[in-house]
């Protein structure tokens, strides 16, 4: 990857910070879309959360004391701005056949051998990429006790077990990238008597030093987020406003793990985590597409005698944003066939620099139009009004 998206190129101006009274949820501010664009509504972290005990906006970004520690804020977050305490891989996994992952409540005596996690629900795709890259041959059992519908990190998961959309989404990639089914990721029921089933998530009993997080993975980010011990206060979204690239913790690792699943497997990276934006004719050259975009896929650029967008594949979240705020209904953001053919930002539109004849301004066009918008604006007006009389 580009070190744009590494890990250890992120700005040491921003670092993880403690959002929870104990430390467990923590934050990197210059990731949060909510913060460094106060006016984009990004609330994924607030809607994932089974008990809403997450504000977030206008700067403020506060975890109330409900919070279960579930890490499904973390999970759902498209930057991987979040990060919660309790998922972490061991320096070696169980030399067992399937390698089993379990629910932290389920007492250690009846998980045996079997990794636990604070609430299965908390792990996103990535995570379930890293964990099936490390077991290599053995196949990963996600078991299912039948207690989410009873447990408060389940509530907004009636209909469906709470890992199950990021399981889907993990094995297609992992399908894709020519990893055999036999050991893609699964579900197996496995159920126990409700009545055995603690209220709150136990707190992590002592493990063997971690090697590496679900949620911390690669470079200089994860050995900071672990010094940190006390809350810090927030930057204001104005500070967070930088030229430099807005850090993209979960994008890097997820292409980054697709890489080496698929390279081991001999494949190409899949074309699933990416998308494509197209620009048609009718782009006035506004640029507010790359005003709204939160990570920077969209940019302008400038030469002596053109402008223009271009596309960065790598950076995109596929957020829309810039679809629905584009003035000329210009733009249109679809899935990838394909992985992008370069890491270099693909160019987009080619607009000439030219000085209006009128009011002297230099503008930018893709017509050989000899007047700015806003003088043929004025020029339009006039005709018309010179007609209607």
């Amino acid at each position: 990857m580009r070190d744009s998206l590494q890990y250890s190129a992120v700005s040491s101006g921003h670092d993880w910070q403690a959002v929870e009274a104990d430390g467990r949820v923590r934050l990197l501010p210059a990731a949060c879309i909510a913060l460094r664009f106060d006016e984009s509504g990004c609330s994924t972290c607030r809607s994932a959360c089974p008990v809403e005990c997450i504000d977030i906006g206008a700067g403020v970004f506060r975890i109330g004391n409900q919070c279960l520690g579930c890490g499904r804020c973390a999970a759902a977050c498209p930057t991987g701005a979040l990060v919660v305490k309790g998922f972490a891989l061991p320096d070696a996994l169980p030399a067992v056949t399937p390698l089993r992952i379990e629910c932290q409540k389920i007492d250690r005596h009846v998980a045996g051998t079997a990794l636990r996690v604070p609430c299965l629900g908390g792990l996103a795709p990535a995570d379930w990429l890293e964990l099936v890259e490390n077991a290599g041959t053995q196949p990963v059992l996600v078991i299912d006790r039948g207690w989410c519908r009873q447990c408060n990190a389940g509530a907004k998961c009636v209909e469906r077990h709470p890992a199950a959309a990021a399981l889907e989404t993990a094995a297609q990639w992992l399908e894709v990238a020519g990893v055999p089914a036999t050991y893609l990721p699964r579900l197996s029921r496995e159920p126990l008597p409700a009545s055995r089933m603690p209220r709150h998530i136990p707190d992590a009993a002592p493990t063997a030093p971690a090697r590496r997080g679900f949620l911390l993975r690669l470079g200089n980010e994860a050995r900071r987020a672990v010094g940190i011990d006390d809350a810090q206060k927030l930057p204001q979204p104005h500070a967070l406003r930088r030229t430099d690239l807005m850090p993209l913790p979960a994008r890097s690792r997820l292409l980054t793990l697709l890489l080496r699943v698929a390279t081991r497997a001999g494949h190409s990276v899949p074309a699933t985590p990416f998308h494509v934006v197209e620009i048609e004719p009718e782009c006035a050259n506004h640029t507010v597409c790359a005003g709204v975009c939160p990570t920077a896929a969209l940019r302008r650029y400038e030469e002596p005698e053109r402008t223009g967008i271009e596309f960065d594949a790598l950076r995109c979240i596929g957020c829309g944003r810039c679809v629905t705020a584009c003035p000329e209904h210009a733009l249109r953001l679809r899935r990838a066939d394909t992985p992008p053919l370069s890491e270099a930002p693909q160019r987009l539109t080619s607009h000439a620099l030219r000085i209006c004849r009128e009011c002297l301004r230099v503008f930018a066009t893709s017509s050989l139009s000899a007047l700015c918008p806003s003088c043929r604006r004025n020029h339009a007006m006039g005709a018309s009004l010179f007609k209607g009389s």
